[in-house]
Formats: structure tokens, C-alpha cells, sequence
């Protein structure tokens, strides 16, 4: 379901493909990441995904955790997972695969899965960290990423200039 819908988003209102011939931007990937999950707002969801981030630890009191995962099959779109519960919430850590049952919740402008339950988890924490080389991949990782999280190493992109918004200032 997800992957028609991120599909069917990459057609513009012209009906051109924005995939073919080039990569998205910034700006699209943001654009059909929040139009993306907007139409699930308080619909069940059910999605598999790849822990990027634990955002609260969990917690033994309510017996959950907060996380963000890279949503398979939805161009690895970050979607935070709010108190989830479930046999395996204690053991949760950054790298596992895990799938999540919820509702999407629209939270102040951020999009989020609420009352969510892990259905399935897969460890491979503390994994090894792989260097990518290709450059669509780098950027691929990168939209992927948490705030305040980074690759865990430098990359080098190649690429052309294509607007310059700011101004250069010698003072910094």
C-alpha cells in the first residue's frame, strides 16, 4: 500500500514522472514525505521499518519506548513511533527491523504512529557501521536520518550548484 502511494506521488500534476531522469529534491522528498504519511492521519497502519533512533528509552513503569524508524517501502521515510508497547519494547535498539501496528496521529505538524504495538522485531543492533560510496545511496541514507543523528562518517558528494540562498558573510 505504501509503496503505490509514494508511487502515485511521484507524478506530478502535469503526470511527468519526477523520478525519471533525475533525482528528487530536498524539498520533494519533504513534500512527499508529509503528504505521504497525511493521508494515513488516523488510519491503522501496519509498517516494517528499520529503528534509526530511540528517541525515550523505554520505560518500566508503562512498559514503553519511543522510536523513530526509516519506513520500509516509503523511500525509507522517518516515522516516529510514540510509547510503543509489546513483548519485545524493552529490547528495542537502533538497528533493529522491527513492524509496528498503530494509527498515524498529526502532532502540532508532525506526523507520528500512536498506540502502537511492535508486532515483529528482528535484532542487529550496534550492526557495524557500512560506508556507502555510491552518491544516490548517500543522499538515499540521509533523508533516512533522525534529527541530531548523522551517517557516523564523512562523505564526499560531487554534484552542480543550482541556487545559492544565503549570501556569503566573512564574518563567519
Amino acid at each position: 500500500m505504501l509503496r503505490g502511494l509514494l508511487e502515485f506521488l511521484f507524478e506530478d500534476f502535469q503526470g511527468r514522472n519526477l523520478a525519471v531522469g533525475r533525482h528528487l529534491t530536498v524539498e520533494h522528498g519533504k513534500i512527499l514525505h508529509h503528504l505521504l504519511l497525511s493521508l494515513l492521519v488516523g488510519k491503522a497502519l501496519l509498517a516494517p521499518g528499520f529503528v534509526v533512533g530511540v528517541d525515550d528509552a523505554y520505560d518500566a513503569e508503562y512498559k514503553n519506548i519511543t522510536v523513530t524508524i526509516a519506513v520500509s517501502g516509503a523511500n525509507n521515510a522517518a516515522l516516529k513511533c510514540f510509547r510503543l508497547k509489546g513483548d519485545d519494547a524493552a529490547k528495542l535498539a537502533e538497528g533493529d527491523t522491527i513492524t509496528v501496528k498503530g494509527r498515524i496521529k498529526n502532532y502540532f505538524g508532525e506526523l507520528e504512529l500512536v498506540n502502537g504495538t511492535i508486532t515483529a522485531r528482528t535484532a542487529g543492533g550496534n550492526k557495524p557501521i557500512t560506508q556507502l560510496t555510491d552518491p544516490a545511496k548517500i543522499v538515499d541514507a540521509a533523508y533516512a536520518l533522525v534529527a541530531n543523528k548523522d551517517l557516523g562518517y564523512d562523505v564526499t558528494l560531487t554534484g552542480k550548484v543550482t541556487a545559492i540562498k544565503t549570501a556569503y558573510d566573512a564574518g563567519y
